[in-house]
């Protein structure tokens, strides 16, 4: 291959090159406004939901809860709070 055809060869290769070098080298951040916009769509997106309604049980008094008359002996609870 002739000198020339080779430095020809060389500086189109240079050439292509040099784009491929911008594109990696670009700075890809997204700044504080598309950060703000992001958040705010999903903001939006999480309060649209709607949450099924609760039933809540009616009250009944504790006799009508229970079929046995329990009586206990022993607190067991005060002294397991922490755990």
């Amino acid at each position: 291959m002739k000198k020339r055809t080779r430095l020809v060869l060389l500086l189109a290769l240079f050439l292509c090159l040099i784009p491929i070098v911008f594109l990696v080298n670009r700075d890809t951040t997204p700044s504080d406004d598309a950060l703000r916009e992001k958040v705010a769509r999903e903001d939006r997106a999480y309060l649209d939901i709607t949450l099924p309604a609760v039933v809540l049980p009616v009250e009944t008094s504790p006799k009508e809860g229970y079929k046995k008359d329990y009586r206990f002996r022993t607190d067991w609870f005060t002294w397991n709070i922490p755990v």
